[in-house]
């Protein structure tokens, strides 16, 4: 079992903090290995990342990285892979969401895959779906310095951000911005083939034009579409 225990910014505090929960697992007998204990340390390796409480970062090696890609790189050209062959890529995909959540949306279908296969010897068809998810998770490496931010934990209020969507219309309010609401016209284009499509278009949208002032914000997005809605929770698509 780890414990991970977390303290103020000053070091005083912190050690306070580590004697105080040492002195507790003494008194009701629960073992503690000193070799392994670490810190108080405003960076830290844990679980293979790491955490910096002074830049509020999460940081994946370079050497986890680069095998990743190179994994990814290998099944893109393929039409079939081992199960084995899946089942290390989604070890790798587990790793990364450690540090990326959003990324979660990216690998369900990965798990679906070989969630009914027993034999890691046997073979797999990679279809275009899994093909689809192998490229945005290569694009994304190509862009990704291996730094992660950690947000705010606290949703932004009515005076900072809020961001309002339809079928029709996006539009962002904030603290200290510009109000803006943008109409969208959407005749003659692809997105037009399916509503809950097109209102995932806007969310893109919005975050394509307002992302730097969203960032490290947990924004409230209102939507009137309540299939959008289940995608975004479950961060996946059917289709």
């Amino acid at each position: 079992m780890t414990f991970f225990v977390l303290g103020h910014l000053t070091l005083s505090d912190s050690y306070t903090l580590m004697q105080v929960f040492e002195q507790t697992c003494t008194e009701i007998g629960v073992p503690l290995a000193g070799e392994k204990t670490e810190g108080p340390v405003q960076i830290l390796i844990f679980l293979g990342l790491e955490i910096n409480t002074l830049e509020m970062s999460v940081k994946v090696p370079q050497a986890k990285l680069i095998e990743f890609k190179g994994t990814l790189e290998s099944l893109y050209g393929r039409k079939k892979s081992r199960v084995k062959e899946i089942q290390s890529l989604t070890d790798l995909l587990n790793f990364c969401s450690l540090a990326i959540p959003s990324s979660r949306g990216f690998s369900r279908r990965f798990y679906y895959a070989i969630s009914s296969m027993s034999n890691p010897r046997h073979h797999i068809r990679l279809n275009q779906e899994l093909k689809e998810d192998i490229r945005v998770w290569l694009v994304f490496l190509d862009c990704f310095n291996g730094v992660t931010y950690i947000p705010n934990l606290e949703w932004s209020s009515n005076t900072k951000f809020q961001l309002f969507t339809d079928s029709a219309r996006v539009a962002i309010l904030g603290q200290g911005l510009i109000s803006k609401d943008i109409g969208c016209t959407w005749m003659g284009t692809s997105v037009l083939r399916d509503i809950t499509f097109l209102e995932l278009v806007l969310v893109a949208l919005a975050f394509h034009i307002w992302g730097t002032s969203m960032v490290n914000h947990i924004i409230p997005l209102h939507i009137d579409n309540s299939a959008l809605v289940l995608t975004r929770n479950q961060q996946g698509l059917s289709e």
